[in-house]
């Protein structure tokens, strides 16, 4: 008997389209956002506040990015004009939360969180200690 012997350019065409079609299928998931694990606690936090907020359960809000930032004063980057914040760096992060397509803004210290609307929001500082030049 005879053995079918296959060109290898035939074989790998055939093993790209299998890729290329699972590929699409995988595609079609949400991809979940990846962040510090640190920032867990205020993630959580900034969900929940989300969901009595507008009444959604917890699991269809989706977190679309956490940016690790150093906020100007104790404000966090959203201050309420008739309060005064201590002046001194915070460090904290900048979390944006997405349900039915809508964006929800969250400023975080470590430990404390406030929602963010667009016309309150103030910029974090830059990250300037790594732009200065080496042998400062």
């Amino acid at each position: 008997m005879r053995e079918v012997q296959w060109p290898a350019w035939l074989v790998l065409v055939v093993a790209l389209g299998a890729l290329a079609c699972t590929r699409g299928a995988l595609g079609d998931e949400p991809v979940r956002a990846q962040f510090p694990p640190e920032s867990e606690s205020v993630v959580q936090a900034a969900r929940e506040d989300l969901q009595s907020r507008i009444g959604v359960p917890v699991d269809v809000i989706e977190v679309l990015s956490v940016e690790s930032v150093t906020w100007p004063d104790a404000g966090l980057g959203c201050p309420d004009p008739d309060r005064l914040y201590a002046q001194v760096l915070t460090s904290g992060y900048r979390i944006v939360l997405t349900v039915d397509g809508h964006e929800y803004v969250y400023h975080s210290s470590r430990s404390q969180v406030v929602a963010c609307s667009s016309d309150r929001e103030k910029p974090a500082l830059p990250n300037v200690i790594s732009d200065l030049p080496t042998g400062w």
